[in-house]
């Protein structure tokens, strides 16, 4: 097999990887932001899973960025025995909103700016997977797997009808 073949796989491979790994980014970015106006405490922000990229602290949250994306999420607390529905589901809903509206506007952009080419794929499939990426999430999927945790659509589902719910993301 010839580099000419391999460095361009080996290139999309790379940037395929950067950008589901910056979609995770905004996506909890989101819902950290949204915890934070409600005055939800944050306490770790963790991007990807694997290895540990990148580790500091942003005020009292822990961000970890490991080196795949998948498996994000973000911890928060709440200052009352009692878990207020309406912040919780609204942050929950921040994520995928975020990854909707900012995998919209990349589309937007990249189909109206006559660009073509590998930069216009690269637009294509970053924005196509921050809107499909979003939409998947608000899908209401039990708490499922070993961490128990469900989807951000189960967390405003169980919020707001008072199921028992997944933990707080």
């Amino acid at each position: 097999m010839s580099w000419q073949l391999v460095l361009p796989i080996a290139v999309l491979c790379v940037l395929a990887l950067v950008t589901a790994w910056l979609a995770s980014a905004v996506h909890e970015a989101a819902h950290a932001l949204c915890a934070r106006s409600f005055g939800l405490g944050v306490l770790a922000v963790n991007v990807g899973k694997g290895p540990v990229v990148a580790e500091w602290h942003v005020g009292t949250a822990l961000v970890t960025f490991r080196v795949l994306p998948g498996r994000s999420f973000v911890l928060y607390t709440w200052p009352t025995d009692r878990r207020p529905a309406v912040p919780v589901a609204l942050t929950a809903a921040a994520g995928p909103v975020a990854s909707i509206v900012i995998g919209g506007v990349v589309l937007w952009l990249a189909t109206g700016s006559g660009i073509g080419g590998w930069p216009l794929g690269i637009a294509v499939i970053f924005g196509s997977m921050n809107v499909l990426g979003g939409l998947g999430n608000l899908i209401p999927i039990p708490r499922i797997g070993p961490a128990r945790m469900g989807s951000d659509g189960w967390v405003i589902l169980s919020q707001m009808l008072r199921l028992p719910s997944a933990r707080a993301r």
